[in-house]
C-alpha cells in the first residue's frame, strides 16, 4: 500500500478484524501494531475491542474501551453504545443497558439516537432469558417512540415466548402478525410447533421453509435459552417419520 501511495490508517487495520468474532489475542496484536506505527485508533477500533472483551467476560476492560473513545478525542457512534449495552447485558445488568437507551433517547449525545438495532440488544437479552413480559414492554416502547420493528425484533419476541414456555402464543404471533420472515423466523416457529405438540403444523412449516430455500438444522436453529431446559426431541422435522398417531421416530 505504501508503494501505491495509499494511506494506512486505523480503518485499514479495522478491516483486518472484519471477520466474525476475532479473538482477544488477535485484537490486542492489532492494538499493539497501531501503537508501534503511531496510528490513532478510531471509534470502530474501540468498538471492536468492547465486543472482544465482552466475549472474554472482561467487562472492566470493555468499559475502559468505551471510556477510551472520548479520552482519545473520538466520538462514540450508535454501534459503540450498542457494544456497551451488549457488555452490560452479558454481565447481567440489563437495567444499565436500558439506561443507555434512555440516555440516547433523552439527551441525544453528539446527535446519536437509538435505532431499531439498539432496542434489539435488550430484546436479545430478554429472549435468551425467557423473559417474554419484558420483551413485550420493549416492543411497546418502540411502538410508542415510533421506532420500526425489523425481522430481528419479531424473531426475538417469538423466541422469548418460546423460551418462556409459551410456544402456542409464539405460533399465534407467527401466523397473525404480518412481518417479513427469514430462516430464523421459520426455525423458531418450527420449534414452537414441536413444543406445543402441533407436529402437523411443524411439518407444514418445514415444507414452507424449504420452498423458500431455507435450511433447518441444529447448526442454524440452535436453542438460545440462557439456562438448559428439557427439549422435545427430535427437533429436526426432517428427521421425523410421522405415523398415524403422530408418534415420532428417528428415520436416519
Amino acid at each position: 500500500m505504501k508503494e501505491a501511495d495509499l494511506e494506512v490508517n486505523a480503518n485499514t487495520y479495522n478491516a483486518l478484524c472484519s471477520f466474525d468474532r476475532p479473538n482477544l489475542y488477535y485484537m490486542e496484536a492489532i492494538m499493539e501494531t497501531l501503537e508501534d506505527k503511531k496510528i490513532k485508533p478510531n471509534t470502530d477500533t474501540y468498538t471492536l475491542m468492547i465486543d472482544t472483551y465482552t466475549r472474554e467476560l472482561d467487562f472492566k476492560n470493555a468499559n475502559k474501551m468505551f471510556s477510551a473513545i472520548k479520552e482519545n478525542e473520538c466520538i462514540p457512534h450508535i454501534y459503540a453504545y450498542e457494544a456497551l449495552m451488549r457488555s452490560r447485558c452479558k454481565a447481567e445488568f440489563p437495567n444499565e443497558a436500558r439506561e443507555v437507551i434512555e440516555h440516547l433517547h433523552s439527551d441525544k449525545p453528539d446527535g446519536v439516537v437509538p435505532l431499531t438495532s439498539t432496542y434489539n440488544v435488550l430484546l436479545d437479552y430478554f429472549e435468551s432469558h425467557g423473559k417474554d413480559t419484558e420483551a413485550d414492554e420493549i416492543m411497546k416502547l418502540m411502538k410508542e417512540r415510533g421506532v420500526l420493528y425489523d425481522t430481528h425484533s419479531y424473531n426475538a419476541l417469538l423466541r422469548a415466548k418460546y423460551n418462556a414456555g409459551k410456544a402456542s402464543m409464539a405460533l399465534k404471533i407467527f401466523e397473525k402478525w404480518n412481518f417479513r420472515r427469514d430462516e430464523a423466523t421459520f426455525a423458531i416457529a418450527i420449534d414452537s410447533a414441536v413444543q406445543a405438540g402441533q407436529y402437523d403444523t411443524a411439518v407444514t412449516l418445514h415444507e414452507r421453509a424449504k420452498n423458500r430455500g431455507y435450511v433447518y438444522n441444529e447448526k442454524t436453529a440452535m436453542p438460545t435459552y440462557y439456562e438448559p431446559i428439557p427439549l422435545v426431541y427430535p427437533r429436526r422435522c426432517d428427521y421425523w417419520e410421522i405415523c398415524g398417531d403422530h408418534h415420532m421416530t428417528w428415520d436416519r
